[in-house]
């Protein structure tokens, strides 16, 4: 849990500093800088503590966002099925959500695994397997759609170029 919250931590701070630490910095630069910061790693505990519910697991679709997997979408269904689509095949999963320990168990292909689940306000979650350093990143798939088709189109675009 500690390495998740570490993690949002890191993501909301990096953000935040992006977007408005240039301006903060032209006043009285040390003190601004810090106080800041502490704004922002307060919001992002706070959002990280937000408890899971099905519905936001549900509401949406999920992006698979580790470096390693790519074209991976995980659809959470109210009846407790699981959706796995990888490249466009489908593989159907089973899932249940413990909100009173903030876990979900994830069975696929027999095999059920656990993991503590996190989310960051409505566009990104994390799963950590249970005894295990391993994390799934996901985001909001109806978050990045738009970003999802304009690179959708400019590599199709590009592909009719070419040929």
């Amino acid at each position: 849990m500690e390495v998740i919250v570490f993690i949002v931590l890191c993501l909301i701070i990096f953000i935040a500093l992006i977007k408005g630490l240039a301006e903060v910095l032209k006043s009285k630069p040390i003190e601004a800088a810090s106080n800041f910061v502490d704004v922002k790693i307060k919001k992002a505990i706070k959002n990280s503590q937000i408890a899971v519910s099905k519905s936001y697991l549900t509401g949406s679709s999920w992006i698979l966002i580790n470096e390693e997997y790519s074209n991976v979408l995980y659809t959470f269904r109210n009846n407790g099925e699981l959706l796995i689509t990888t490249n466009g095949i489908v593989e159907r999963c089973l899932f249940e959500l413990i909100v009173d320990s903030d876990t979900i168990l994830i069975t696929k292909n027999g095999i059920t695994e656990h993991f503590f689940i996190f989310n960051d306000k409505d566009d990104f979650l994390f799963l950590r397997q249970l005894s295990s350093d391993q994390v799934l990143f996901f985001a909001n798939q109806t978050k990045y759609k738009d970003e999802l088709k304009a690179t959708l189109l400019r590599i199709a675009k590009d592909h009719y170029k070419e040929h």
